[in-house]
């Protein structure tokens, strides 16, 4: 089956046909990051007073293929993987091969960088990044 591609522009309209061979080409692609809504995974941040902790749903994604950086108060997820499907016969007719990127971001103020820890379990990234211990700086100045 031929996937049909559309683009939401003010001047086209989205056809109903086009979007059912979609929900049909996205039920038989058996990648996990295929979505009709989102091509991206979900996360999960709370808050507490020790740090935060940001979970990351990535099933069948090998730890080799996640890197995480913190820059400039900005904690970014990517996840980078290439699949191929293997058919053995030298005349095939379906052959299916994927590229696959995705990349989240999160602004996270006042992360201690050494703190920070990761860790990928069953599908489900966990990141805990501690957050700096701030001396409190201020002192009530006595006028002379």
């Amino acid at each position: 089956m031929v996937k049909l591609t559309t683009y939401n522009t003010p001047r086209q309209r989205r056809n109903d046909l086009v979007d059912f061979y979609n929900m049909i080409d996205d039920f038989f692609i058996s990648s996990p990051f295929r979505s009709t809504r989102n091509e991206s995974f979900r996360l999960d941040v709370e808050t507490n007073p020790d740090g935060y902790l940001v979970y990351a749903d990535l099933p069948g994604v090998d730890k080799k293929e996640v890197r995480i950086n913190y820059q400039d108060q900005v904690l970014t997820i990517e996840v980078e993987r290439a699949t191929e499907k293997e058919i053995d016969e030298k005349e095939f007719i379906h052959r299916e091969r994927q590229l696959c990127s995705m990349k989240r971001s999160l602004h996270l103020p006042d992360v201690d960088v050494n703190k920070i820890k990761a860790k990928l379990d069953q599908g489900v990234l966990t990141v805990h990044a501690a957050k700096l211990d701030i001396v409190d700086s201020s002192k009530l100045i006595e006028v002379e």
